[in-house]
């Protein structure tokens, strides 16, 4: 199974960089919005008593986490590319189940990895961003964020039956985990009714630990116990996608 799988990821990797468009779109988009959202961003965190923050401690986990829940609709559409060639059966045939998914999903999960990974480089390059705290507990979280982002794609795709439906749900859930999350603007200057559901949102955790480590100078041990959350979360996401996900279900690929 394990030859098949890498082989399967190979051909899968190829695909993206076939046509690399989307994923440079989400590479730069993210950071073309921290250039706004960074002077908003540093006179909330001022009024938060962080005095000497630039904006950038807030902007740039920000939007790289939302750009990281909009990046699953670019890896769902790798799934629905194979029912719209016909080639859906011949690789279930060929490869087995587990094989085929373990193939689809790992080059989804190490490249949402990297968009988190370069987004994060490049947006404290550019906007002066300083991490107080762990790096090591920073890469901690970005491995457990990729993990519960990567297997939120995999249980939006069990459930949509049509490519539409997992773009337009997609973003959907990109946009709501975001925004009470804390991505645009810290938890605690939402309303009330956002901060009180903001816990169920995965953008939240891998929030409060990026800021914890980048503000506050958290260490390892802090970024282990809110990755330990985002994992939760990745396993329930799991378990939702594996009660749900049929490998005979014929999926619409049409747009």
């Amino acid at each position: 199974m394990q030859s098949r799988s890498l082989c399967l990821a190979r051909h899968s990797l190829k695909l993206y960089l076939s046509d690399p468009a989307p994923l440079v779109v989400y590479l730069l988009m993210p950071l073309g919005l921290m250039a706004f959202m960074s002077p908003l961003s540093k006179a909330l965190l001022h009024s938060q008593g962080y005095v000497n923050a630039t904006g950038a401690e807030q902007a740039v986990p920000g939007m790289t986490i939302m750009f990281s829940f909009m990046m699953m609709s670019v890896v769902g559409i790798q799934f629905y590319r194979e029912y719209g060639w016909g080639t859906w059966d011949r690789l279930r045939i060929a490869s087995g189940g587990l094989s085929i998914i373990v193939g689809k999903i790992l080059p989804g999960l190490l490249l949402l990895l990297g968009q988190i990974v370069v987004v994060f480089v490049a947006g404290g390059a550019f906007f002066g961003l300083h991490v107080t705290g762990s790096i090591a507990g920073l890469l901690v979280l970005f491995f457990a964020f990729a993990f519960c982002t990567t297997s939120l794609t995999m249980a939006l795709i069990a459930w949509c039956r049509t490519l539409d439906q997992l773009m337009v749900i997609a973003n959907l859930v990109a946009m709501i985990f975001s925004g009470i999350g804390g991505s645009f603007a810290p938890v605690d200057s939402l309303p009330a009714w956002a901060g009180k559901i903001a816990v169920a949102s995965p953008a939240y955790w891998a929030m409060q630990g990026m800021r914890g480590i980048i503000l506050d100078g958290q260490r390892l041990g802090f970024s282990v116990r809110t990755a330990g959350v985002l994992v939760a979360f990745g396993v329930l996401f799991a378990f939702f996608a594996a009660i749900r996900f049929r490998m005979n279900e014929i999926k619409v690929s049409d747009t």
